[in-house]
């Protein structure tokens, strides 16, 4: 169910009959920025999640690109206030809170370009409509190891190696201010409304393990550039309220939001 950075498909779901057979899949970063953002005021206590996958930003740039570096990207932004691009899949979206981290972290400003959607944002990054782009590694890992891509670092915690030896490094080796705030990237996984039966959870519980353990599924993760983070509903919960925390505030500050994170207690991280 497309539409509003997935706060209409998480509408659906909370208007359907809350029986364990309709299910929300989503992206949580998006998920966590909906009250904020003003589409749609929703807050993890009020649903049971369990976590899936997980997949880094990554600061990408076209192969001919002068930046060869994160250094010389952050460089080139305080050299040029407002005028170096960045090209994401919206307001609110993983790549759009990248950019912030890294602009609040930098001390810098930049001009977002939204469009709709991540293949978008990465082709207009190909194309030199844009200077930069930080989506996601699952959208453009291809691209970057056939080398139509140069990623400059990873929002990851940790370096990454890719097929051909290429190494992506986290980029709080250059900017130390944001290391406490990653992981960053999109952690996508099932949730559901609270109020379900514990038996209906336990079901549901059952699944989601065999799931993380199916091999078609792990083929497709590795193969993609994703983790398997597979964790289940208490884990989640504190991961989920964790990024909202991250998200929230960082959105705020950036001036980019409807509403205060304050309005709904989300703590600052």
């Amino acid at each position: 169910t497309p539409g509003a950075a997935g706060s209409v498909g998480t509408q659906s779901v909370l208007n359907a009959k809350n029986d364990g057979y309709t299910l929300l899949a989503d992206g949580i970063l998006s998920f966590t920025s909906m009250p904020v953002m003003g589409t749609l005021e929703t807050l993890p206590k009020d649903w049971d999640f369990w976590l899936a996958t997980y997949t880094p930003n990554v600061v990408a740039v076209p192969k001919d690109s002068p930046y060869q570096s994160t250094d010389d990207l952050v460089a080139a932004m305080k050299e040029n206030p407002g005028k170096i691009s960045a090209g994401t899949a919206g307001p609110g979206s993983a790549g759009h809170i990248a950019a912030e981290l890294i602009a609040t972290a930098a001390g810098v400003e930049y001009q977002h370009v939204p469009y709709e959607g991540g293949n978008p944002a990465i082709l207009a990054t190909l194309g030199g409509e844009v200077d930069f782009t930080p989506q996601l590694l699952v959208e453009m890992q291809d691209m970057i190891i056939s080398g139509e891509l140069r990623a400059l670092a990873t929002l990851s915690d940790k370096e990454i190696t890719l097929e051909g030896g290429i190494v992506i490094p986290t980029i709080g080796a250059a900017l130390p201010d944001l290391a406490a705030k990653l992981p960053m990237g999109e952690t996508t996984g099932l949730a559901v409304p609270k109020g379900l039966d514990e038996n209906i959870l336990k079901s549901l519980d059952g699944g989601f393990d065999a799931a993380m353990k199916n091999q078609a599924f792990l083929d497709f993760c590795a193969e993609k550039g994703m983790d398997v983070v597979a964790m289940g509903r208490d884990d989640a919960a504190k991961r989920v309220a964790e990024l909202q925390s991250i998200v929230a505030w960082t959105l705020f500050d950036a001036g980019v939001t409807k509403n205060s994170p304050e309005d709904f207690e989300i703590p600052k991280p």
